[in-house]
């Protein structure tokens, strides 16, 4: 176990808070599939993440691969909205998905944020769901490995614990040997960022740069919407 007793501890999630995840999905169903003006991407892209939440269960139970997972999250989104779509084209859409996250970029303004946390003597990590492999490809992409220490980086997949449940902050509590108190975790999905870090007793912050509404009520939680702001508001 590493120790950083009296340190304090800054996680991000990954999809959707360090890069813009809706980007490459946008492109992919462009290349893909014949769409009209109006359509709705984001709609379609937020349903296929609900999806894979709710199918990730039976990926971890061995019922679906990982590959029909995200074949049957984009099957599942699509009609949700009115556009059926077959597992060919959803096959397509997500090869073609996967090919564009070479090229992501992280948010205009982490890099400083990160140098700032850095200036304050704060340990810096990653707690993300999904596959191992998957998961640091994009992190290599991002060039985040520059930024953050290996050991800081954890996956749902390679802990054995995934979002929402509260035990993965726990565990990283653990490993560190950092208080709750201490820690401060910044996601954009309400339920899986700031609600089971609030539970484990982490001090939440939502990335809400979308304008979304909470889904439930919580007591403490702070909230931004880019990452230019005054880094002092949220300490």
């Amino acid at each position: 176990m590493d120790n950083y007793k009296n340190k304090r501890a800054f996680f991000f999630d990954l999809d959707d808070t360090l890069y813009d995840q809706l980007l490459p999905f946008k492109e992919a169903v462009l290349s893909s599939y014949k769409c009209k003006e109006g359509f709705p991407f984001e709609q379609i892209f937020k349903k296929s993440r609900e999806y894979s939440d709710v199918l990730w269960t039976e990926y971890k139970l061995g019922k679906l691969s990982l590959e029909q997972l995200r074949v049957e999250r984009l099957v599942r989104a699509f009609t949700f909205a009115g556009f059926p779509l077959t597992e060919g084209a959803a096959r397509e859409i997500q090869e073609k998905y996967e090919e564009r996250q070479h090229s992501i970029e992280l948010f205009h303004g982490v890099k400083p944020f990160i140098s700032e946390l850095k200036e304050r003597k704060f340990v810096i990590g990653i707690i993300t769901n999904g596959p191992v492999k998957h998961q640091w490809r994009k992190i290599t992409n991002l060039e985040l490995k520059k930024e953050i220490d290996s050991q800081h980086i954890f996956v749902s997949d390679g802990v054995g614990i995934a979002k929402p449940d509260p035990k993965l902050f726990l565990h990283v509590n653990e490993r560190l040997g950092i208080h709750p108190k201490d820690c401060y975790y910044l996601g954009d999905s309400w339920a899986n960022d700031v609600v089971s870090s609030s539970k484990a007793g982490w001090n939440a912050i939502w990335y809400n740069y979308r304008n979304r509404e909470p889904k439930s009520t919580l007591e403490s939680y702070k909230v931004i919407r880019n990452y230019h702001f005054k880094i002092d508001t949220i300490f």
